[in-house]
């Protein structure tokens, strides 16, 4: 690989880990580990860390690979769909409480 290739994969792999720390992900990882009593802790993480990454790397491929265009709308509302996910996690886990 050449210097440019690995430069690339190493942002990714930052801007990535940032991304998972952010608050939107904290608070469902808190509300998913609160509710899952049939997986530890360790798992339920996992399970959403690889859910995660199968849905960006599918994304990505399909663009890379198929010259896919993003048209403008995708991202607001991909946004929304993301808002009612989380509120639907926080309402289960405020029914769970």
């Amino acid at each position: 690989m050449t210097a440019g290739v690995l430069w690339a994969m190493a942002l990714g792999f930052g801007l990535g880990l940032r991304h998972a720390v952010d608050a939107d992900h904290l608070a469902t990882i808190g509300a998913l580990l609160r509710s899952s009593s049939r997986r530890g802790p360790a798992a339920t993480a996992a399970l959403w860390a690889l859910g995660h990454t199968a849905a960006f790397l599918a994304a990505g491929l399909a663009i890379v690979l198929l010259g896919l265009r993003v048209p403008p709308a995708f991202q607001p509302a991909t946004e929304l769909l993301v808002a009612a996910l989380l509120i639907l996690v926080g309402a289960q886990g405020v029914a769970s409480a």
